[in-house]
């Protein structure tokens, strides 16, 4: 697939620079084909640098749109950066860069520049879907653990295997509740019996791009209905929220449109989910103080999955928290900005 041309990304770049919203510090890092670009806002010469890791695809700066982060880069400088296959990310890195150990490897140096540029004393770690396998990952290792002082797991999935096993449970579960229950119409009740076959049918992890993948996430969404919980009300204030706060022009807004798309499908095609394992046997070595963020209502990274990461870290009692978020999504920093924001800074206040 042929990229965005030099002078295309010449023409455009008037553009997004003018009406892009100033960071306090921008650099660009490049490692193996990629060149990943880096957003500091807020106080540069606070001890405390929090390092968003950010959801699969997306750029990074979409946080920067959210009340929360916009509170904490009051307090602390907020790092907001755009890692391969994402948002602005350029360069032509070949399709067997797109796997986990590189995602790491792309962070390890973020934070080896971060040290090198600023010399915070401490640098958080603030992952969020996608960003929770990277960030546990590189948690593994002890000379990378090394480098940070605590670790925000919001809505993290460190392990899609195991993952699948915890929703696919949550659907069985379910779905032998509504069919045992005479009250429920017998449309309602196909619906729930075509959801426990297929359950019963697909016991790993569908592939990413699949009809199954496709099926799976359609089938999670019927949750909701269960939970009294109207999701897509909720995704609508929330476009509307982001476009309020400036996010509403893609073109001349915080990414590039074009490479957003790229990098999206380059990512989609070659990266494989299946290989993202990071296993509730391995979380022990990670001992850094530890906050998990999980939302009531999300369906696809619920909070029985965030308690077996909180279960399985090796973080003393008195160092992790676990917090659900009542009435909030996947987006939990969104739903509850403000508990968002102060369990966040007691967490870098304590360190």
């Amino acid at each position: 697939m042929s990229k965005i041309t030099p002078l295309l990304l010449i023409l455009l770049l008037p553009i997004l620079v003018a009406c892009s919203p100033v960071a306090d510090d921008h650099f660009v890092i490049n490692r193996a084909g990629a060149y990943m670009p880096v957003w500091i806002h807020g106080d540069l010469d606070t001890d405390s640098y929090l390092v968003v890791v950010n959801g699969a695809m997306t750029t990074g700066r979409i946080y920067h749109w959210f009340d929360a982060f916009r509170k904490l880069e009051q307090d602390y400088a907020v790092v907001y950066w755009d890692p391969r296959g994402a948002g602005l990310a350029e360069g032509n890195p070949a399709d067997s860069t797109m796997n986990l150990d590189n995602f790491i490897a792309d962070t390890d140096l973020l934070l080896d520049t971060l040290w090198a540029r600023h010399q915070p004393k401490n640098i958080i770690l603030v992952s969020h879907s996608f960003g929770g396998a990277v960030a546990s990952g590189y948690l593994l290792e002890a000379q990378r653990r090394a480098k940070v002082s605590a670790h925000v797991d919001v809505a993290g999935v460190r392990s899609y295997r195991e993952l699948y096993t915890i929703v696919r449970g949550i659907m069985l579960q379910y779905a032998a509740a509504i069919l045992a229950d005479d009250s429920r119409d017998e449309s309602y009740h196909a619906h729930w019996r075509d959801i426990e076959t297929w359950y019963q049918q697909h016991t790993s992890h569908p592939k990413s791009g699949t009809s199954a993948s496709t099926t799976h996430y359609k089938y999670t969404k019927s949750l909701y209905k269960e939970w009294n919980y109207d999701a897509d009300a909720h995704n609508k204030k929330l476009a509307e929220d982001m476009n309020s706060a400036g996010f509403d022009d893609t073109i001349s807004g915080p990414f590039n449109p074009f490479s957003f798309a790229y990098n999206s499908q380059h990512f989609t095609e070659n990266f494989d989910f299946d290989k993202v394992d990071n296993s509730v046997d391995d979380l022990a070595v990670i001992d850094i103080p530890t906050l998990i963020i999980a939302g009531e209502y999300d369906a696809g990274v619920p909070p029985d999955f965030a308690v077996t990461t909180y279960n399985s870290i090796g973080t003393a009692a008195t160092d992790k928290h676990f917090s659900v978020y009542p009435g909030a999504d996947h987006f939990v920093m969104y739903d509850d900005a403000e508990r968002f924001y102060n369990e966040v800074r007691q967490l870098v206040e304590d360190l």
